[in-house]
C-alpha cells in the first residue's frame, strides 16, 4: 500500500508539476520509492529484482498477464522493479522497451474489457451486415457458389464511432524514469541515488533537472513501437480483440487467460510496430469475413430454408443414432465427446461446441422438421424452434463430480443438486459468461440424464475394482491380466451385478454392453499402472 502510494504520487506530481516545488515533490517520492527498494536488512532489493526477472524471464507472459495481488494487478507496479533496482540497468535497452511494449498491450487490456472489435474498428456492425447481405442477394446461386470474400466491398468507416483512447500517459511516464536513469548513469548505480542525494555528491538539481525533462519530453507510444502514434494506438485497439467472436453481441471478459491469450499471439507475431500491424490485420480480415459469412448464410438460409432445415434434421437423427445415452460417460475427458461410440478428438472448444450443434433433440421434434413443406416453412422461427427443443446441457459435466461424491448413496438428491445447479449456472451465479435461457426442455432432461450419468458412475466404480482385483491377483499368479478371459469374466459380472441392463431394448443393450467393453479395456490398462506403480503413479491412477 505504501509503494503504491508513493508511485501513483510520484505520476501524478509529475505528470501535473507546473512549478519547481512540484518537481521537488516528485523528486522526494522516487527518493523515497528507491529508499523503499533498497530497504535495508528487509530483502525488498532482492524481491524487486526477483518481479523483474519474472517481468522478462522464460515464464515473462503468463506472469504480465496474471492480475492476482502477488503477480502484477497494475501495470504501473512495473515502477519499482523496472525504475528503482540496478538489475534493470543492466539488462540490454532492447529487452527493456520489448518489457514495456509487453505492459502496454497489458494497460490495453485493462481498459478495454467492453470494446468490440467492430467499434475498435470504427465500423458499424449492423450497417455493414446489411451492406453484405444485399451484396450477396444480388447475386445468383451459381454466384453464391464462386463468391470470394475478397470480392465483397470494403466497409467504410463510421466517423460516428470515436477511436477508444488509451491512458498510458503514466505507464509512460515510467518507461521515461527508466530511459532518463539509464541515460543519467548515476555513480554507484540508482541504489546508491538516496545517500548520494543526502551527502550532496549528487546535487538535488540534476536529479529536478532530468525529472523535467521527463515531464516535459514524456514519451509517446510511436518512439517506444517504433511506429507512427496513430496507427500504433489503433492497432493496440484491434488486438485487444483478437480472438472475439464477431457474432456473439457481448465481448468476452479480459481476464488472465484472455489477456495471456493475447500477449501470447502477439508474442508469436512479434513486439514490433510491424508485428503489432501484422497481427491487427490479420484480427480486422478475421471480423470481416466472420460478418461476411454471416450474410452469405443469411441469404443463402432465406433461398432454401426447407432444404437446409429438413437437412439438420437429418443430421440430428443420424447424430442420435450414433451417440446413445447408453454409452455416454459420467465424465468428460478435455476436448473430447463423452461417448465411446465417437473417439473424436477436438483442437478447441469452438470446433467442439460446433460438432456439438445437432446434439439433443428429441426424435418426436425432429420429426416437426420433417413435416414441414414449402408453404409452412415460410414463417417458420428456425432459431426459436432450436433453442425451446434442444435439451442440451451445458456446463454438466462441471457440477456432476462434486454431487456424486456429496450424494453417493441416493440418486433422489443427487438429481436435486445437479438441478440446483443448473439453475444457478445458467443465471450466471457463477460467471455471466454461462448466463442462457434454462428452458423447460432443458430442464425436464436433468432428472434423466442424471439418472444416465448416476447409472454410469455405478459401473465405472465397479469395473474399475473388478479391473483392479484382478491385475492384483495377477502380480502373485502371474497371470494375463488385462487378456480376453479376464476381460469377459470382468463383462459378465458387470452383467449380474447390474441386472437392469438385460431388461433394456435390444438396441439400447447393444449399445450398453459395447460400452462396458470399453471402460473394461481402459479399466485394466489404469489397473495395471495402479497395481504396479509408484504410490505417485497410484494416485494419478486415482
Amino acid at each position: 500500500m505504501v509503494n503504491a502510494t508513493y508511485t501513483h504520487a510520484l505520476l501524478s506530481t509529475l505528470l501535473e508539476a507546473e512549478t519547481e516545488a512540484g518537481l521537488e515533490g516528485a523528486a522526494c517520492a522516487l527518493v523515497t520509492l528507491v529508499d523503499i527498494a533498497h530497504g535495508q536488512g528487509s530483502g525488498d532489493s532482492a524481491f524487486w529484482t526477483g518481479v523483474l526477472r519474472d517481468m522478462v524471464g522464460e515464464g515473462a507472459l503468463a506472469f504480465l498477464a496474471c492480475k492476482e495481488m502477488q503477480m502484477l494487478p497494475d501495470v504501473i507496479r512495473a515502477l519499482l522493479p523496472t525504475v528503482c533496482v540496478d538489475e534493470a540497468y543492466k539488462l540490454p535497452f532492447e529487452e527493456i522497451r520489448i518489457l514495456f511494449r509487453r505492459l502496454t498491450l497489458r494497460a490495453a487490456l485493462d481498459q478495454t474489457g467492453d470494446l468490440d472489435v467492430f467499434t475498435a474498428m470504427r465500423i458499424s456492425r449492423d450497417a455493414y451486415l446489411a451492406s453484405c447481405t444485399s451484396w450477396f442477394a444480388a447475386k445468383g446461386d451459381n454466384e453464391l457458389a464462386t463468391a470470394s470474400f475478397s470480392d465483397v466491398p470494403a466497409p467504410s468507416t463510421d466517423h460516428h464511432l470515436a477511436q477508444r483512447r488509451l491512458h498510458r500517459s503514466k505507464l509512460l511516464l515510467v518507461y521515461r524514469l527508466h530511459v532518463a536513469l539509464r541515460q543519467a548513469n548515476f555513480d554507484g548505480g540508482v541504489a546508491g541515488l538516496v545517500t548520494r542525494i543526502v551527502d550532496g555528491s549528487t546535487p538535488i538539481s540534476d536529479l529536478l533537472a532530468m525529472l523535467r525533462d521527463v515531464r516535459e519530453c514524456g514519451g509517446t507510444l510511436g518512439e517506444l513501437w517504433d511506429g507512427d502514434e496513430e496507427e500504433v494506438e489503433r492497432d493496440l485497439s484491434v488486438v485487444c480483440c483478437h480472438g472475439q467472436d464477431p457474432c456473439v453481441a457481448e465481448p468476452p471478459k479480459h481476464d488472465g487467460k484472455y489477456t495471456a491469450a493475447r500477449l501470447a499471439a502477439l508474442d508469436n507475431a512479434g513486439w514490433s510496430a510491424a508485428g503489432l500491424r501484422a497481427l491487427a490485420a490479420s484480427t480486422r480480415e478475421a471480423a470481416l469475413a466472420a460478418l461476411q459469412r454471416q450474410a452469405l448464410e443469411a441469404v443463402r438460409f432465406k433461398r432454401h430454408k426447407l432444404d437446409i432445415v429438413q437437412d439438420f434434421g437429418r443430421r440430428a437423427e443420424a447424430f442420435l443414432e450414433a451417440h446413445p445415452w447408453d454409452a455416454c460417460r459420467h465424465v468428460m475427458p478435455l476436448l473430447t465427446f463423452a461417448w465411446t461410440t465417437d473417439p473424436r478428438e477436438f483442437t478447441g472448444r469452438v470446433q467442439l461446441w460446433s460438432a456439438l450443434s445437432e446434439a439433443c433433440y428429441y426424435p418426436e421434434d425432429l420429426q416437426e422438421l420433417r413435416a414441414l413443406d414449402n408453404t409452412t416453412v415460410t414463417h417458420f422461427d428456425f432459431d426459436a424452434w432450436k433453442a425451446s427443443r434442444r435439451h442440451f446441457l451445458p456446463g454438466f459435466h462441471i457440477y456432476c463430480d462434486k454431487n456424486l461424491i456429496l450424494h453417493s448413496r441416493s440418486f433422489e438428491r443427487f438429481a436435486e443438486a445437479m438441478l440446483a445447479d443448473l439453475r444457478d449456472h445458467y443465471a450466471g451465479k457463477f460467471g455471466k459468461m454461462y448466463a442462457r435461457a434454462f428452458t423447460p426442455r432443458m430442464e425436464s432432461w436433468v432428472k434423466p440424464y442424471s439418472r444416465f450419468m448416476w447409472e454410469e458412475a455405478c459401473v465405472f466404480d465397479a469395473v474399475r475394482d473388478a479391473c483392479r482385483r484382478r491385475a492384483r491377483a495377477a502380480r502373485s499368479d502371474a497371470d494375463d491380466a488385462g487378456g480376453k478371459a479376464a476381460q469377459d469374466e470382468v463383462f459378465q459380472e458387470i452383467l449380474d451385478m447390474f441386472s437392469q441392463i438385460a431388461t433394456l431394448e435390444p438396441f439400447r443393450r447393444e449399445a450398453r454392453e459395447a460400452h462396458i467393453r470399453v471402460l473394461i479395456a481402459e479399466g485394466f490398462q489404469d489397473a495395471r499402472r495402479w497395481a504396479g506403480g509408484t504410490p505417485d503413479e497410484r494416485t494419478q491412477a486415482v
